[in-house]
């Protein structure tokens, strides 16, 4: 499952959306505050997220720059910015 795909489901989970129709035994559409909704709608949200925190902050930049050094995996760093990311509120 892609970053964007599990960003989706969680969406989803979060919202408390439930699956009321299935294409080849995954959903398709989903019943959510507001009526049915595609996973595509789900995707889309996900998406405008991702690119709304695609700029680091000061913080994220200070969070990545903390786990830096040349042993650390560009994972960590990454996961360090959106735990500073997530901290900032």
């Amino acid at each position: 499952m892609t970053p964007l795909e599990r960003a989706a489901r969680a969406a989803i989970e979060e919202t408390g959306a439930y699956a009321i129709a299935t294409v080849e035994g995954e959903p398709a559409a989903w019943m959510a505050e507001g009526g049915v909704r595609s996973e595509e709608h789900f995707r889309d949200i996900a998406r405008a997220v991702l690119e709304a925190v695609r700029e680091p902050t000061h913080g994220m930049i200070i969070g990545g720059e903390e786990v830096s050094n040349k042993k650390t995996a560009c994972e960590d760093i990454w996961i360090a910015m959106i735990d500073a990311a997530l901290k900032e509120g």
